[in-house]
């Protein structure tokens, strides 16, 4: 398949598990003037990623891995020229950057899975002066950035980039959590990135909306309450509050009283404060942000649409994927609508 193919081809996703509308889509499989409106180059929406087990990566027909790669085709077609990554595998003292000048190595960090899953690999592809412009923009924001030359890409990362950049034409920088995973610190964290979003960059935490493998089931079946009161609190967070709001309550996001049951330890979460932070950046602290794109709004019939309407101003971001994976993990996706630098 041709670049230009890739380009102009913008697959499907499951209406199963896919949230984002698009109404008008064309016959060509182009994206539809909702996607498109959301998609735009002026400003990249960072993204939250649920990456789930590391046999999504086998998987190409799975429910998430369409709406994987249908996400990522979108973002492609708005014309993203690398992708930051902030994975819940890869802790430091001080955020850290993948440095290299080819390719990032793959690694397989994780045990008891199918020896051909071990012989997975995603040849990222290196971008030093992206990596030094994150390091830059961690430095100005007093974080004391570290650089990493040995170290690749755990599979938070080329799991989902697998499906979204199948050909590895898309730049790539992970950057760690910070040990100790205080939430105002990735929040900090977050915002040191936001002016990445206007200069063609995807800025991608990859972790879990909810996290706890003591309680998963193969077979399936309803989710616990726990597990629904969380995922739907974040939900709520996201889709209707103010940046000002959103800012406070992830920041306490700990205190939720069934965190400690939808994620025993944070490391799965906190990615999805970084993203939100990116988007937000300074608008934190001001109730009458403005997006830079096209929000979301509810037409008579029900459907959630796009309008360029100033009125309705909602939230932060749109569940982009929606799916329960071994009864008890989320799978959810969210992109964050990107806000205006002052």
């Amino acid at each position: 398949m041709s670049a230009t193919e890739y380009d102009d081809k913008i697959p499907e996703a499951p209406d199963s598990v896919w949230r984002l509308t698009s109404t008008d889509e064309g016959d060509d499989g182009s994206a539809g003037a909702d996607d498109a409106n959301l998609f735009t180059p002026t400003a990249v929406p960072p993204l939250f990623i649920s990456h789930g087990a590391p046999y999504h990566a086998l998987d190409h027909t799975s429910e998430e891995s369409l709406a994987w790669k249908r996400l990522g085709a979108l973002y492609r077609r708005a014309g993203i020229s690398g992708v930051v990554v902030i994975s819940a595998h890869w802790e430091e003292d001080y955020p850290t950057v993948t440095v290299g000048d080819r390719e990032l190595p793959t690694i397989h960090d994780f045990y008891g899975f199918p020896r051909q899953l071990y012989e997975v690999k995603y040849p990222a592809l290196c971008d030093s002066e992206l990596a030094e412009r994150v390091g830059e923009l961690l430095a100005e924001a007093g974080m004391q950035p570290r650089a990493e030359k040995e170290r690749g890409i755990d599979h938070g990362t080329w799991v989902p980039l697998i499906h979204m950049f199948p050909h590895a034409d898309v730049a790539v920088v992970q950057v760690s959590l910070k040990k100790g995973l205080s939430p105002d610190e990735h929040w900090k964290l977050g915002k040191a990135l936001s002016q990445l979003k206007t200069e063609g960059i995807l800025v991608m935490g990859s972790g879990a909306a909810t996290h706890n493998l003591q309680s998963i089931d193969f077979g399936g079946g309803e989710p616990p309450l726990w597990a629904k009161e969380f995922n739907d609190w974040l939900h709520d967070v996201i889709s209707g509050f103010s940046t000002v709001e959103v800012a406070r309550q992830f920041k306490r996001i700990t205190s939720h009283p069934a965190f400690s049951l939808a994620h025993p330890r944070s490391e799965h979460i906190i990615p999805i404060l970084v993203a939100a932070a990116a988007a937000i950046g300074d608008a934190d602290e001001d109730e009458k942000a403005r997006a830079s794109v096209a929000r979301p709004s509810v037409t008579s019939t029900g459907d959630i649409g796009f309008s360029f309407s100033s009125s309705d101003r909602t939230g932060v971001g749109k569940r982009a994927i929606q799916k329960w994976s071994m009864r008890t993990m989320s799978m959810d996706a969210y992109v964050f609508f990107p806000f205006e630098e002052e």
